[in-house]
């Protein structure tokens, strides 16, 4: 296979990293948006390779997507993935050591991908290991997931590792639980603000919408939506918010609210068979999977954004919640207290507590000071910290004191 030689700066010696990373473009989630939005950033300072798994058989081999080339690995079947992707990503990079000077490997999150570059440290001590840590699964899963495999691989990794780049505080702790020694720094994943930019005058005018629920006032309310963004899975609780949603409909019959859950999942059947069984079908909308370039439109058209999290690594879809102007309510686990204060860039709901859910929810509606505070406090918390611009360039002050 020949590789493209990507242009760089006039005069200016560009390091190589490479990337280790099980899924990529188009198969697209926080882990592999991080790694597009910082590639983009720093293709100037860097040439990257990324290596990463083939899921099917119609996804290329082998491109570039901007100024990142991508090689995908295997036949793109299952097989590939659980048996085979390991070993294939180290005889890859082994052979693109040897056809060239790689000044860094840096491997996202600990996966597959995770034990080709383990393997291949192994062989090439000298060459700094970097491991960003996007996991949010709970700790259970995390110990004693695929049989236990997967608490094995985060020990060898995070101790194997020159330095890890965790996205939370929750993921940085949890990484010394699991013998880290060496250097651990926290960048969070980012928000795309401009894209939020051309919808936020749109969302800021729901801050003076009355969301009364006192019976004298009721007939008032107007139309309202709670929205959560979220993979259909155990880990963020939408069952909680089904369930929040039946205590909202029978406390205030006359109101006009409507849930709209986005993205699917393997619970998808679960879930509305529960919504069903909870006759709240009626309020409760399964919009389905949304690409990730339209989550913006989503968001302004919403009024609250909910996820009961049970476990979450950070939680980018209240970033982007909170950057389209939208007030938040999440759960006190995980990488969310790094940027929920509760009453002032969100609200805290108990875990597994549907009735306090919707509780917050009312809150929100009743309180029109509280929901400007929370709206106001987390987009200046978002553009302040969380821009990728800003990621980017504490990913730069990394790569440069790892090489």
């Amino acid at each position: 296979m020949t590789s493209l030689t990507l242009p760089h700066e006039e005069g200016k010696e560009s390091k190589n990293i490479l990337i280790f990373s099980t899924a990529y473009h188009p198969h697209i989630g926080g882990a592999e948006i991080a790694i597009a939005e910082i590639t983009k950033r720093l293709s100037s300072d860097y040439n990257f390779t990324l290596l990463t798994y083939r899921f099917r058989k119609t996804d290329l081999p082998y491109e570039v997507i901007g100024k990142l080339e991508v090689r995908r690995l295997g036949h793109g079947t299952i097989l590939d993935r659980l048996f085979l992707f390991p070993y294939l990503a180290f005889f890859s990079a082994l052979k693109i050591v040897r056809e060239k000077k790689i000044d860094l490997m840096w491997v996202v999150m600990v996966s597959y991908a995770g034990i080709g570059a383990y393997f291949l440290k192994l062989i090439k001590p000298k060459i700094p290991f970097l491991l960003t840590l996007q996991e949010g699964d709970p700790e259970e899963h995390l110990q004693f997931g695929k049989l236990g495999m997967l608490g094995f691989w985060w020990k060898r990794l995070v101790t194997r590792a020159d330095y890890i780049q965790a996205i939370s505080t929750y993921l940085a702790d949890y990484a010394l639980k699991a013998g880290a020694k060496n250097k651990i720094a926290i960048v969070p994943n980012g928000v795309e603000i401009a894209k939020f930019n051309a919808k936020i005058a749109k969302s800021q005018t729901k801050t003076a919408k009355e969301i009364s629920y006192d019976s004298h006032t009721v007939s008032r309310v107007s139309h309202y939506t709670v929205i959560t963004t979220s993979r259909l899975v155990n880990k963020n609780g939408i069952d909680i918010l089904i369930r929040a949603a039946r205590e909202l409909k029978f406390q205030i019959p006359n109101s006009k609210f409507q849930i709209r859950i986005v993205g699917g999942g393997p619970l998808e059947l679960q879930l509305k068979s529960l919504a069903n069984k909870l006759q709240v079908e009626d309020v409760i909308e399964f919009a389905g999977s949304v690409p990730n370039n339209r989550i913006y439109e989503e968001l302004a058209k919403a009024d609250i954004f909910v996820r009961p999290s049970r476990s979450e690594g950070l939680g980018s879809s209240f970033l982007e919640a909170m950057a389209a102007g939208l007030p938040v309510i999440g759960t006190n686990v995980g990488g969310i207290p790094d940027f929920l204060a509760n009453e002032q860039t969100g609200l805290f709901t108990k875990i597994d507590d549907p009735k306090d859910l919707a509780e917050q929810i009312r809150k929100l509606g009743q309180d029109q000071n509280l929901r400007k505070r929370i709206i106001d406090n987390g987009r200046k918390l978002v553009q302040d910290r969380y821009s990728w611009d800003a990621i980017a360039s504490q990913m730069k002050t990394i790569f440069e004191e790892l090489l």
